[in-house]
């Protein structure tokens, strides 16, 4: 299993995607089987052209993604980086043999209303992947205006770092249970609008926070809600970083 992923800044969307499919083919060395993008609310008026020019230089058989009010990916020192407010496009390529892949779209239409119970929900989700414990987020497509600011306020900002820190150091202590042979490839950082820069005062500080633990390619985006499992049971969250590692179970 082989996990790569790209970051371009360039404000012209045919020269962002040359980079990320340039850099990524490059480390990837193998065939992908599967592509993830996500490209910043910055270029919304121009997603109608992301497709056709992805095409254009990358033939893989699936690709999905979303746009998003900041996108993360790791840069050409292979350090991650969160862009957020500026033009940014994030490509993850993955080599995935002897794993099967079923993509799918819901649409507004077709999950619960506000009045309904969340297990409803849980339950559509779990239906339809055939697992329990999920990790995702609710893209905000292109609603957010370049330059549009959304902010949200928190009573305690260290406590969420610090709570970060220790959901990570957790997650290794039960890496170190895994049967021997289990190793992570990559990983997806789905990021609160309300976190980032303007929560931290610096930058990429979740991403980071989880590379320091975590010396696998990480990319993602930010939105407005998180999904993700506490123990075995999913929820949607906010204000909050969920991740998702992809792990290789080696024979």
């Amino acid at each position: 299993m082989r996990w790569v992923s790209a970051l371009s800044e360039r404000p012209s969307l045919e020269a962002a995607v040359k980079e990320v499919v340039e850099i990524a083919q490059d480390a990837l060395r193998a065939s992908p089987d599967l592509g993830l993008v996500f490209i910043s609310s910055a270029f919304s008026s121009e997603y109608s052209r992301l497709m056709p020019l992805l095409q254009e230089h990358l033939n893989l058989p699936m690709l999905i993604g979303c746009g998003a009010g900041g996108v993360i990916g790791m840069n050409s020192d292979y350090q991650a980086e969160e862009i957020e407010g500026e033009p940014a496009l994030s490509l993850t390529l993955a080599h995935l043999p002897d794993v099967a892949i079923h993509p799918f779209h819901l649409s507004a239409d077709d999950l619960p209303d506000l009045d309904s119970s969340p297990d409803q929900g849980d339950f559509l989700i779990r239906n339809l992947i055939g697992v329990d414990p999920k990790a995702g987020a609710i893209a905000i497509g292109d609603r957010v205006r370049p330059g549009q600011r959304i902010q949200f306020h928190l009573r305690d900002s260290r406590t969420s770092a610090e709570d970060l820190e220790l959901l990570i150091e957790r997650y290794q202590r039960q890496a170190s249970s895994f049967p021997q042979g289990v190793t992570n490839a990559g990983a997806l950082m789905f990021s609160c609008l309300g976190r980032g820069e303007g929560l931290y005062g610096e930058p990429n500080f979740d991403s980071r926070l989880f590379r320091r633990y975590f010396n696998i390619p990480l990319s993602g985006f930010f939105c407005n809600g998180e999904i993700g499992p506490v123990r075995d049971t999913t929820f949607l969250h906010g204000y909050t970083s969920v991740f998702g590692i992809c792990r290789q179970k080696n024979y």
